[in-house]
């Protein structure tokens, strides 16, 4: 149950932060995305965020945090175990997700592409130590 609670809790801090970051980060997003529109403003059906969401859920549970697991248990302690876990399962769900729109959109430029990337690898690392925290307080 405490561990369930944690990742229930962790999970949740995890998607607020990340929709935070996207939601207060339209200032430097929104053009790239209205000239990956076509000059259109975007307004994207909630369906999808929540799509995106629930995958991004789903490997934060199964990848991430079982990694983490992994790694504690290993001896690694906890903030090795989120630091790898969390660039692993950063790197993974943000590279391709970059990298696939940098190949296809001329728009998606280095320096989104950066910025995302590094976003996503070090709140992964951040959310993970976050989970391994709550786990053993709980």
């Amino acid at each position: 149950m405490k561990k369930s609670f944690a990742i229930a809790l962790g999970l949740a801090i995890y998607l607020i932060v990340d929709i935070v970051y996207v939601v207060s980060s339209q200032n430097f997003y929104g053009p790239v995305m209205n000239q990956l529109n076509g000059g259109a403003s975007v307004s994207a059906p909630l369906i999808y965020a929540a799509g995106a969401y629930g995958c991004m859920a789903v490997g934060w549970i199964f990848f991430a945090v079982l990694r983490f697991e992994t790694f504690f248990s290993q001896g690694w302690g906890l903030a090795r175990s989120a630091f790898w876990a969390g660039l692993l399962y950063g790197l993974t769900v943000y590279g391709v997700f970059n990298f696939t729109l940098g190949l296809m959109a001329k728009a998606w430029h280095f320096e989104v592409l950066a910025r995302d990337l590094l976003w996503g690898i070090s709140w992964s690392i951040g959310s993970l130590g976050v989970y391994g925290w709550l786990k053993n307080r709980i």
